[in-house]
């Protein structure tokens, strides 16, 4: 994966967000988890089905789909991580229904019409080329196949990242063109119309979006929320592209963000309004 068109943002994920994910992988779990629950009235995953898991990460989502499909099922965990994969395959022994490849989504050969389903849990906004990776996906379908994606809508919509990202603003520099970046960004995806472009474009039909509005966990503990905020998403990437600049300024970041949280403080720790959508669509 050292080259291609999706080559530095995987070098992203490698380098820079991998010690992230793997400090906050509980976090992560808990919010994916949160809308994953949210959508489950819309998704329906049949026993027996062969189903990809792109951007699976650790591989939770992959245990959740393999316990729909069962043992006469088959998920196959795809992402472009390495640490991620090396650890889906160590948690998930003894599941023999389970499997993972490492790659880019956008290029790697999945083969043709194995999949029944294409599933997708925040792990699809990131491509070059969004329109290539529908078509590969596509490719990698049965007909009458499905997709499902969660995808998040529009930054403003997602207080929990918006209000983070204009607070480290009144203190830091916006990151030019030249900042190290993960890919198009997590809200990408936010527009309807767009998104129903790259899937008819991409060959799929019956294009469908439900809006997903809950309060999804962002920490614990007020700690460990301001830490979250602080290195991942627009914040972080802010704080990080800043240098020492961006270290000099954290005493003032941190002041406002605590003050911001304390607002969606409870004893279970904090959790913030988020939005997302639920995106279905067939191959005919």
């Amino acid at each position: 994966m050292n080259d291609g068109p999706n080559a530095l943002f995987i070098q992203t994920w490698n380098d820079i967000l991998t010690p992230k994910w793997l400090e906050f992988r509980h976090v992560f779990a808990a919010n994916s988890m949160a809308n994953q629950k949210a959508v489950e009235q819309y998704l329906t995953v049949r026993p027996g089905e062969r189903v990809l898991d792109i951007g699976c990460s650790f591989g939770e989502s992959c245990v959740w789909l393999a316990d729909a499909v069962g043992p006469e099922g088959t998920v196959v965990g795809l992402d472009c991580n390495q640490s991620f994969i090396d650890i889906a395959r160590k948690e998930t022994e003894g599941r023999p229904e389970i499997s993972y490849l490492c790659g880019d989504g956008q290029t790697l050969d999945l083969g043709e019409e194995r999949f029944d389903l294409c599933f997708s849990r925040f792990g699809v906004m990131f491509f070059a080329q969004h329109i290539l990776a529908f078509r590969n996906f596509h490719k990698a379908m049965k007909p009458g196949g499905r997709v499902f994606f969660i995808v998040w809508r529009g930054q403003s919509e997602n207080v929990c990242f918006d209000q983070c990202k204009k607070i480290a603003l009144n203190y830091l520099p916006q990151p030019g063109d030249d900042a190290q970046t993960c890919g198009p960004g997590p809200f990408f995806l936010f527009d309807k119309e767009r998104n129903r472009h790259f899937l008819e474009a991409a060959g799929f039909t019956d294009v469908v979006h439900h809006p997903i509005d809950i309060l999804a966990p962002m920490g614990r503990n007020m700690d460990e929320a301001v830490r979250f905020q602080m290195q991942i998403g627009p914040m972080g990437e802010i704080i990080r592209e800043a240098g020492a600049l961006g270290l000099q300024k954290l005493p003032e970041i941190e002041r406002e963000v605590r003050a911001f949280l304390s607002g969606y403080e409870t004893p279970e720790g904090i959790s913030l309004p988020t939005a997302s959508w639920a995106i279905q669509a067939t191959k005919p």
